[in-house]
């Protein structure tokens, strides 16, 4: 088979070898052979009742689904497992209060005192101005939290001026 192609080599996996390839996101095919040699990332968080896990530990995950479906008390309930083995949870509200999930934290089973110690509410309003991240990074920089909840995500976005 013969081709009429005539610009920069292009390499099965490696993306176009090419010093003026764009750097838009599209650039570069990943080698899916040393995506399969890798190492295998498995969910450390939340413990179901076959002995596996539900969610990933240091990356992003969403829990999506009609509203009043019971996404906040999924989340809730993976806070709990995560206060009651000693880790810190950081939980952005933007849909409730701090009784209300309090409440509803202890009737899953957190200890009031892992609730005083490890658990970390915000109820935010306005934006996420550059000063606030700043504080709030302060303010966790000692915790490292097993988990970060974004309760709201759509009051969260439309509090950023998004749609």
């Amino acid at each position: 088979m013969t081709t009429d192609y005539e610009g920069p080599p292009l390499t099965i996996g490696g993306g176009i070898e090419d010093e003026t390839e764009a750097h838009d996101g599209w650039s570069g095919w990943v080698d899916i052979g040393g995506a399969l040699r890798g190492q295998v990332p498995m969910p450390e968080v939340w413990a179901r009742t076959d002995g596996r896990f539900t969610f990933y530990k240091g990356q992003v995950n969403a829990v999506i689904g009609e509203s009043e479906s019971g996404k906040s008390l999924l989340v809730q309930a993976a806070a709990v497992d995560v206060l009651n083995a000693g880790g810190h949870v950081v939980y952005l509200d933007h849909e409730s209060d701090a009784v209300s999930v309090a409440h509803r934290m202890i009737a899953l089973g957190a200890s009031r005192e892992a609730l005083e110690t490890h658990f970390h509410y915000l109820n935010p309003e306005g934006s996420l101005t550059p000063a606030v991240q700043l504080r709030l990074a302060l303010y966790l920089g000692g915790y490292c939290p097993e988990l970060i909840v974004v309760d709201g995500l759509t009051a969260a976005m439309e509090g950023q001026g998004l749609d």
